[in-house]
């Protein structure tokens, strides 16, 4: 009999739940889901989780305890990243976590939450080259160097598109003001930080990545493959994206309305990122933070 398991990872914009069923060496998905809590909402940049992102927090981990209950899951794995990381109130809100669904939150720091992506991406892609990873969240962005021995560097910083958007506090459709603002704080935080990750191929592990996807082919992105996206082709849908109004990016079918609002930042920030990586080969994971559970799980 396989082991039902579940993840839960907590994320500055959103909460996930991914629920398997586990085998020797492999894995069958049961049961996924996202919510936008945004734990990070009106109070990243100070640290503090605001009430009203407090409360759906709480709300959000009951009904997803509630959830694995129905599907007779025993071992839940509940992770914090960025904004748990900083919140003055973290420790609070994990104490009403446990007392509310028994859950046992674990604070990921920068490295820790690096080498679950990369473990993640590991579990259904064999690097045939020394690539990087991205991971853009909320309130920080993992990059990882690797190749086919195995993970070489590890890089977290702050500079998540929340905490950007916060920091500067941008109308929804960005001016060419906003978008010089955001590359010279990349350039500031990022400094000679990725001189060694020189390389061809990025690997895109975050829901920005399946959603640049989905906007340059115009169809839904397999959760179950590792698809490549043209270079050029990639250029020209973030130059879409950055200029278009958050009104466009609401009614667009292809753009979850959890991503709409800060998905030109998103695109700014992707853009940056790929001139000055250099990088000739985009692509997009399916697999992130909780596939990469399942990896240390399963070996």
């Amino acid at each position: 009999m396989p082991d039902k398991i579940a993840i839960i990872d907590i994320g500055t914009n959103t909460i996930n739940l991914l629920m398997v069923n586990k085998y020797a060496k492999t894995y069958q998905v049961l049961h996924s889901e996202r919510t936008g809590v945004k734990l990070g909402q009106g109070g990243l940049n100070k640290s503090v989780i605001t009430k009203k992102s407090f409360n759906k927090g709480i709300d959000c981990l009951v009904n997803y305890t509630e959830t694995c209950a129905e599907y007779n899951v025993k071992s839940i794995y509940a992770f914090g990243t960025s904004m748990l990381r900083q919140a003055k109130n973290a420790k609070t809100f994990i104490h009403l976590v446990k007392k509310k669904t028994n859950l046992d939150i674990q604070i990921l720091n920068g490295v820790e939450e690096a080498k679950l992506i990369y473990n993640g991406i590991k579990l259904g892609y064999d690097f045939h080259e020394k690539s990087v990873i991205m991971d853009i969240g909320g309130g920080s962005t993992e990059f990882i160097l690797a190749d086919q021995n195995g993970l070489i560097d590890t890089v977290s910083l702050d500079i998540g598109i929340s905490r950007i958007n916060q920091h500067f506090n941008f109308s929804n459709t960005l001016s060419q003001l906003d978008i010089k603002a955001i590359e010279q704080f990349l350039h500031k935080k990022i400094g000679n930080k990725l001189h060694t990750y020189q390389v061809d191929q990025l690997i895109g592990s975050s829901g920005s990545f399946k959603t640049f996807f989905e906007l340059t082919y115009k169809k839904k992105y397999d959760t179950k493959l590792f698809q490549t996206i043209g270079i050029t082709s990639l250029y020209k849908t973030l130059d879409k994206i950055i200029k278009s109004s958050y009104q466009e990016r609401i009614n667009n079918p292809h753009i979850l309305t959890l991503r709409s609002e800060l998905l030109a930042i998103s695109a700014v920030k992707t853009k940056w990122i790929l001139k000055k990586l250099n990088c000739k080969e985009v692509i997009v994971s399916p697999n992130s933070i909780k596939e990469g559970v399942i990896f240390n799980s399963i070996f």
